[in-house]
């Protein structure tokens, strides 16, 4: 997964060294493999656990538990993989102008466990010997199509960069939301099958979790705008060679994305 993640992010679009926010953005196409990889990992073993009849072995403990104890252990994996990959094109961009952008990071790894809780809700709704094999091709169409363009909710990659535009607030407070909301229906949704009388509350709350995520994917804005604002002027400037190397960030998207000016020491 590191090699997958690794070769998407350096050797997938153009090159990016030298810019904190072309790196930035380059770093999120190390979640698309790590995404489709968590939906149909995820949804196999919720599947072969319901199959197995484990999760009856486990009931001394309350299924939520159980459920978010599975989804922490691959997401620290996962996640680290998605980190690896972020702080090595950190260390090529080491130098430039500016500084990394942190909410780029937030932006992948709340993608992937979003992929995660999809995987496992999938597995413990239909729960069959093919369940992981049918998520992780459902995974892959989901995120190379419905969400890999920029209009969509959770697109799963920021393609542009320049200075002058970054991820926008807004957005990635949607998308932790929308987060929430999926690792919250995943703890639950177990209890919808269990015809325990004392899961009526848990079964309740894990219909109310699904629905509330399906209503915040609608109504998450899906465009460009929302997805990227623009930053206010400043300069960034870096000594090369006895000279300082300034870049100025324009006010408007209608200005001139990056505009570079070279002074004496």
């Amino acid at each position: 997964m590191l090699i997958a993640a690794a070769a998407m992010v350096f050797f997938v679009g153009a090159d990016w060294r030298g810019s904190w926010p072309e790196t930035s953005a380059a770093a999120t196409r190390a979640a698309i493999p790590l995404m489709v990889a968590a939906v149909g990992m995820a949804a196999h073993r919720a599947s072969q656990i319901r199959r197995s009849g484990s999760d009856v072995l486990l009931a001394a403990r309350p299924l939520y538990q159980v459920e978010l104890t599975r989804l922490t252990a691959d997401a620290v994996w996962l996640g680290a993989v998605y980190l690896v990959c972020t702080a090595f094109t950190c260390i090529v961009t080491v130098g430039a102008p500016g500084r990394p952008w942190p909410g780029y990071a937030l932006f992948g790894l709340s993608g992937v466990v979003f992929a995660l809780a999809l995987g496992y809700f999938v597995g413990q709704v239909l729960p069959s010997r093919f369940t992981g094999a049918i998520a992780a091709v459902g995974g892959f169409m989901l995120f190379s199509l419905v969400f890999s363009s920029q209009s969509s909710p959770l697109a799963n990659v920021v393609f542009y960069h320049a200075i002058d535009v970054r991820l926008s607030d807004t957005h990635l407070a949607w998308r932790l939301a929308v987060t929430v909301l999926a690792v919250a229906a995943m703890c639950t949704v177990s209890s919808l099958k269990s015809r325990d009388r004392s899961m009526k509350g848990a079964a309740s709350a894990g219909g109310l979790f699904s629905v509330a995520t399906l209503i915040c994917i609608a109504a998450m804005p899906g465009n460009d705008s929302d997805l990227l604002e623009t930053v206010r002027r400043r300069n960034l400037c870096a000594r090369q060679a006895g000279e300082a190397v300034c870049a100025c960030g324009p006010n408007t998207r209608n200005d001139s994305p990056r505009q570079s000016t070279r002074r004496r020491k």
